[in-house]
């Protein structure tokens, strides 16, 4: 069984340095490594995750060379993050082009499940207010959803009058925003 390093400093210090031949050879290996990576987790097509490893490195390699990424043991974990959210963008984009978000939003993490983290007591009081605190369409767009034991985006649109389109968007960005306000709410809240 063939064993995969983790630890690529010599590779950001050969990347940094502009030793082409170490980069060469680290890279070689690192790679496919990403793209596997995408085609295992994400179910992404052999060509998808060649474009989105060769995307999310351009703009890692760039970073290191602005200064941006300090911890060198950390750039291998870094580039699978940017992997993945290159993956998920041109995921977003193609789906643009043909109407469809489905195949995106089974990678996203649930609205539903950041919502249950928040059901304590506490937490319940804080979401109240980030809720009220919502312009009244958003506002009543979360109190439907809060009351909703299973998410039907088919009830949702009937319910509002706008089309499955835009109940996902309304969703999504229903939840940015509240997640946006506890956020900030969080921030203030001392730690006794």
């Amino acid at each position: 069984m063939r064993t995969f390093k983790v630890d690529y400093t010599e590779l950001v210090e050969a990347l940094k340095g502009q030793h082409e031949r170490i980069s060469r050879r680290q890279l070689k290996e690192l790679l496919p490594r990403l793209c596997t990576y995408l085609r295992i987790t994400m179910n992404a097509t052999p060509e998808d995750a060649e474009d989105a490893v060769q995307e999310a490195f351009v703009g890692v390699y760039e970073k290191l060379m602005e200064g941006e990424l300090k911890v060198k043991k950390y750039f291998f974990k870094y580039l699978l993050q940017a992997c993945r959210n290159e993956y998920l963008v041109l995921m977003r984009y193609e789906n643009r082009q043909t109407g469809s978000l489905d195949h995106v939003q089974q990678y996203l993490v649930s609205p539903s499940d950041q919502i249950k983290k928040l059901l304590d007591k506490e937490r319940q009081q804080l979401l109240k207010k980030c809720i009220g605190a919502l312009k009244q369409k958003y506002r009543d767009f979360a109190w439907y959803y809060c009351d909703q034991h299973k998410w039907n985006p088919e009830a949702a649109s009937q319910h509002f009058g706008i089309s499955n389109n835009n109940i996902r968007l309304r969703k999504h960005r229903t939840m940015r925003k509240l997640g946006e306000c506890i956020k900030r709410k969080l921030k203030d809240v001392k730690p006794w």
